[in-house]
């Protein structure tokens, strides 16, 4: 289950806690990243691996970002794995640390089959922020995704 721990490519960039960007590839435990309603959040871990597939989802105002099917995304009705979404649903944006957050159109989701190095960050369960896209930390993702199977 590689997919569930390393989400992100190293290309996405996360939002600081002093409202900076850092690509994901270059956070290190101990630093502070954004989360929704002006909160920060302390890294614990940042972990990487390789994953056989991804999806490159892109909405109405433009916005991309590279993510595994497992990893959530914050949504009008909550918490969805990016592979429970399809085009035309929306995600939850917010370009700035304690900045009002909106809902953007899924315009293309298209799943790549290739081997890739993908990222995740693990904090205290939050939301982190991701290319602009409200996105949970491996804490999040571990209660939403695997603990539901249960």
């Amino acid at each position: 289950m590689k997919s569930m721990t390393c989400c992100f490519s190293e290309e996405t960039l996360i939002l600081m806690a002093d409202g900076s960007l850092k690509r994901v590839n270059d956070v290190k435990n101990g630093e502070w990243v954004a989360s929704i309603d002006g909160k920060t959040e302390e890294v614990c871990c940042d972990v990487d691996n390789e994953v056989e597939e991804y999806f490159v989802l892109q909405t109405k105002a433009g916005h991309q970002i590279e993510i595994t099917g497992e990893h959530p995304m914050m949504t009008p009705d909550g918490w969805k794995t990016v592979k429970e979404l399809s085009v035309g649903d929306s995600v939850m944006r917010m370009e700035v640390l304690g900045g009002t957050s909106t809902f953007d159109e899924i315009t293309v989701l298209t799943i790549v089959k290739e081997r890739r190095k993908m990222y995740n960050l693990i904090c205290e369960d939050c939301a982190i922020i991701a290319n602009g896209f409200v996105c949970s930390d491996f804490h999040m993702q571990y209660k939403l995704v695997v603990l539901s199977r249960l």
